[in-house]
């Protein structure tokens, strides 16, 4: 500014500089280091506990019983028995 210049800003002016290298080569790091690269996760297989398969098969042996031993309902509570057994189910 108007041919003025004084240490300070020649000082500051390159502490800028330095800075903007700096990012600079930061940022030309981080696209070539693998340890920042994501990886996808791997699908991990997982088994019921036997307890719970136990339960399962409980579960759908009372539903079946349900299901063949029904009361004499009329046509509308059987649609509403069936929608709800059709829902619960696995």
């Amino acid at each position: 500014v108007n041919k003025r210049l004084t240490e300070e800003s020649v000082r500051r002016q390159e502490e800028i500089m330095t800075r903007l290298l700096e990012a600079e080569k930061a940022e030309r790091e981080r696209e070539w280091d693998d340890e920042r690269r994501a990886t996808t996760a791997q699908p991990v297989s997982r088994r019921e506990p036997p307890a719970f398969e136990v339960y399962k098969r409980e579960k759908m042996r009372t539903l079946e019983m349900y299901r063949t031993v029904s009361p004499q309902l009329n046509p509308y509570y059987r649609q509403k028995v069936d929608r709800y057994f059709s829902q619960i189910r696995p």
